[in-house]
């Protein structure tokens, strides 16, 4: 990815939420929700973070990792200094993600 560039480029924000990217992110989650069937009522883009903390927090994820992971600030003066933990220790902890009995294929 280009430096500056987005991770999402046709991703396009909304003036009517200041401009920004997160509540388009919600609409297109749930629009995807519609199309796979899978939508019900208190099912939302928020569902999927609440359900992701509570993973990291059974497999024991250093909480500023897990902050950074969710797209939080890390809390107190220790967020303010250095660089963080870098993409190596951020994809360790979303590789802790598991959920008993379910079984997901491999990248190849």
């Amino acid at each position: 990815m280009p430096r500056g560039g987005k991770l999402f480029p046709g991703l396009v924000a909304r003036q009517s939420k200041g401009g920004k990217l997160g509540a388009r992110l919600g609409e297109e989650f749930r629009e995807w929700l519609v199309r796979l069937g899978l939508k019900r009522e208190k099912l939302c883009y928020h569902s999927f973070r609440h359900n992701v903390a509570d993973a990291m927090n059974n497999a024991k994820v250093y909480p500023p990792h897990k902050s950074r992971v969710l797209g939080h600030a890390v809390p107190g003066m220790t967020g303010h200094y250095g660089r963080g933990p870098g993409l190596k220790l951020l994809a360790e902890a979303v590789e802790s993600i598991s959920y008993e009995g379910l079984k997901l294929p491999t990248a190849k």
